[in-house]
């Protein structure tokens, strides 16, 4: 991750651009990490906000379509391929289509603000068939939130890091805390989804 920051430095909007595509693809690079670094470029003065947002914005949709056709057109084999390995494991498959099956287009808005179930979202939607503009639709407005916030807390956050190390640890701590919040809330709602579903199924059933 360190040399992809370091390719921020130098080489700008180019590098933001292949970054995210390349990470979306399922490159083991942090596409959080490449928007925080791209708004400590900002903050620095190497690249201007706008710009580096839409430059940004439209490398991570480029990454998300790119996976998402890969499932696409291997289809369920996508699945058992090793070059998707990484990101099908059977448990993850089951929950992914599991929401898929719920929530459809949300689902896929949601993965966008879960680190760690956006690789597996997007190419089980291509995979199981989702209509590439619904999947567009719902991951364009999603990214159109994530990338903006992101690059402008680097912008914020990052030189005060810099410039006060002992924060760091406060701030991942932090972070951390919120991600298993928000793990917990989706889990939560998910749960709650089943458990209507089961209930209309056994009214159903009892008609």
């Amino acid at each position: 991750m360190a040399t992809a920051l370091a390719l921020l430095a130098q080489y700008s909007y180019p590098a933001m651009f292949v970054l995210l595509v390349a990470s979306g693809m399922g490159a083991p690079l942090s596409e959080d990490l490449i928007l925080l670094g791209t708004g400590g470029l900002v903050a620095r003065g190497l690249a201007h906000a706008g710009p580096a947002i839409a430059v940004c914005y439209v490398g991570l949709l480029v990454g998300d379509l790119s996976l998402f056709t890969i499932g696409r057109k291997l289809g369920k084999k996508a699945m058992d391929s090793k070059r998707l390995a990484r990101v099908f494991s059977p448990e993850r498959r089951a929950s992914v289509e599991q929401r898929l099956a719920k929530w459809g287009p949300l689902a896929i808005f949601g993965a966008r603000f879960v680190p760690g179930a956006r690789a597996a979202t997007f190419a089980c939607s291509g995979a199981l068939g989702v209509p590439v503009k619904r999947f567009f639709f719902a991951d364009a407005i999603a990214a159109a939130l994530w990338v903006p916030a992101v690059v402008l807390a680097g912008q914020a956050f990052l030189p005060a890091l810099v410039a006060h190390p002992s924060r760091v640890l406060g701030v991942v701590v932090a972070l951390a805390i919120v991600i298993v919040v928000v793990r917990q809330i989706v889990k939560r709602v998910q749960a709650r989804g089943a458990f209507v579903a089961g209930e209309r199924e056994l009214e159903d059933a009892g008609r």
